[in-house]
Formats: C-alpha cells, structure tokens, sequence
C-alpha cells in the first residue's frame, strides 16, 4: 500500500467555496457497478466533513457494508479541483481497487453526484471524464498544473466526440430529406438539439478550467502547437455547434411548417367529411321522414278505406236483419189480423148478450 493522489474537477459555474452547501443525497449515495445483471456487487460512498468513506457490499449479507477505503481531503480551487489522498488498495484479485493508474470512473461521478446537477445530460454521458490521479502531489493553484492540463484534454476529447456524432447527424439528416417523410426527417434534426444542449453545457463549465488564471498557455497564440490545437478544438466545438444550430433550426421551423399545414390538410379533409356525412345524413332522414309521411297517409287512407268498407258490411248487414224483420212482421200480420177479427166478434157477441138482458129487466120492471 502506497499513498496515491486524485484530483477531481467538480463542473460550476460560479467561483464558490467547497463545498458551498450540504452535499446532495443526504451525503450518501449507493451504486450496483456488477456488469452482470445475475450479480450484484453495491458500492457506497459517504461524505464526512468532506472526506469520503467507500464501501462495499458484504458477501455474506448483502445488507450490510465493510468500509474498503477512506479519501482524505486537502485542498480546492475556485475552478471546481478538489484534492484527496488516499493508500492504495485492491480487492483480492484485482477486481476493484485504487492505485496511481487505476481510479474507477464511477466512483469519481459517485463523488461528483454529492455537488454537482446533472442539468445539461444524463447520468450515463457523464463518465466521458476521467479522474486525473498521481503517485506526487500537485499544486492545483500552480499556473498550469498537470491536473488542469488532464482535464482540458479530457474536455477536448469530450467535445471532439461530439462533433463527430453532430456530422453523422447533419450527413443522416441530408440523406433522409431526399427519400423519408418529413416526420423522420425532423425527428433527425431534433436529436442534434439535445447535443446541441450538452455542448452549450460543457461550454459553460469548461470555461472555469478554460478561462482560468491558473491556464496562461492553452491559448489560440499559444506556441506549443499541442496546447494550440487544444484551445482550437474546445473554442472552434462550439462555433461549429452554433452554426448547426442555426441550420438546424431553419430546418426544424420549415419541419414544423410543413408539419403544421399538412395538419391543417387533414382538419380540412376531415371536416369536408364530416360536412358530407352530415348532408348525407341529412337527405336520408329527409327522405325518411317523407317515406314516413306517404306510408302515414297511405295507412290512413288504408284505415278511412278500411271504415268505409266496414261501414257498408254493417249497413248490408243492418239492411239485411230489418227484411228479416219485415218479413217477420209480415208473417205475423195475418194471424194477428185473424186473432183482432175473432177479438172484435168476440167483443160485439159481449156487448149484444149485454143489451138484450137489459131490454129484458127492463120489460119485467114495466109489468
């Protein structure tokens, strides 16, 4: 075991005291590394009075942690350095461990995370940083000191990569508009506003290692050709990112045009639809409702038809039962004539016997 050094750059934006708050996450933070998804292997960090304790997951139960090894804070700069020293050591076989070459990158971002938001991209573009680590101390006050010097290259390269992916981007783009839709075409162009972002992002958090008194020689006027190719590539990125911004932007606006009036398109088809469905709709209730009409009168005509015809059955009928009374009338005319006959003689014999008794009495009275 061997003392070792790291330095690691903490992005700001603001010239601060380290740290300016509480850290983040209650100053702990847990992380699975296993690149195996059927194994788990947890690391823990915690920060105490800005030291930092690693952990790692027990073997034996997994809810527990053994402290592996402790990063001990010396010093920070106003451009986001932060200096720990930490005694070399390695898991039995070599699996995980800190030495002078060896720092893993997820346990400097672990770090970063406790004072730093990602604001300008995810979590996963973070680790294109490395962690600068020495076996001698260095000065991070010192006029181009080898930590500021890793860190420029490290943003260097980061930037660089993003403007190889931004022309595979623009190239892509190209090729789409002459044989796709305009969807997939502006799906293109939109990607590039996410890298345009990050870059805008880098930009602004470079500028404290960039534009800091500690850097007097990665100029543009430098004269070492290396550190001139450098400020070259980190100032030209994002010239280079705004130009596309601005190609980019035509080409979203006239997406988003076309996409806007093709809408309007289908809204106008849409209603000319509607429009014919409803007068469609309208004529074949109208011919309904007059379909309903003519079949109402024809059934009340049906119905007055229908009552006439009735009406004449019953009249036949009712003319029919009134000769079966005439002639029922008639039948009984003659014997009733027959029986007045008998009851007239039958009165007048009455009334004869009556008068001759009288004439009688009335002799015998007289004699």
């Amino acid at each position: 075991m061997h003392q070792c050094f790291v330095v690691l750059w903490i992005p700001r934006v603001t010239y601060l005291q380290f740290p300016s708050k509480a850290p983040y996450h209650n100053g702990t933070v847990k992380v699975n590394i296993s690149d195996d998804p059927n194994i788990e292997f947890v690391i823990k960090i915690e920060e105490h009075n800005r030291d930092i304790d690693i952990y790692i997951q027990n073997e034996k139960n997994p809810e527990s942690f053994d402290h592996f090894i402790k990063l001990e804070y010396m010093d920070f700069s106003h451009n986001g350095m932060v200096k720990y020293k930490f005694r070399s050591k390695f898991l039995n076989g070599g699996e995980f461990g800190f030495d002078e070459n060896t720092f893993p990158e997820v346990v400097y971002h672990m770090i970063k995370s406790l004072y730093h938001i990602h604001d300008f991209h995810e979590d996963e573009s973070d680790s294109s940083l490395k962690p600068f680590i020495s076996l001698s101390d260095v000065d991070i006050h010192q006029y181009d000191n080898s930590a500021l010097d890793w860190y420029l290259t490290e943003y260097e390269t980061a930037v660089q990569n993003l403007v190889k992916e931004a022309q595979v981007v623009v190239r892509h783009a190209v090729e789409l508009e002459k044989n796709h839709s305009e969807e997939e075409v502006r799906k293109q162009y939109e990607s590039f506003l996410q890298m345009y972002v990050m870059v805008l992002g880098y930009d602004a958090y470079v500028s404290s290692l960039y534009k800091s008194i500690y850097n007097s020689k990665c100029h543009l006027n430098c004269e070492d050709k290396a550190l001139r190719r450098r400020a070259f590539n980190i100032e030209n990125a994002v010239k280079y990112f705004n130009v596309l911004y601005l190609f980019f932007d035509a080409k979203i606006r006239l997406a988003n045009n076309y996409a806007i009036l093709k809408k309007a398109e289908e809204n106008i088809s849409k209603s000319e639809k509607s429009i014919r469905e409803t007068q469609k709709s309208a004529k074949s209730s109208t011919h309904w409702a007059i379909g309903s009409i003519g079949l109402s009168i024809v059934i009340a005509i049906g119905s007055i038809w229908y009552s006439i015809c009735a009406a004449n059955d019953s009249s036949r009928e009712l003319e029919t039962v009134k000769n079966e009374l005439l002639n029922t009338l008639r039948s009984l005319e003659e014997p009733q004539k027959k029986i007045n006959e008998v009851m007239s003689l039958m009165t007048d014999s009455l009334n004869y016997s009556g008068t001759t008794k009288s004439k009688g009495s009335d002799r015998s009275q007289a004699k």
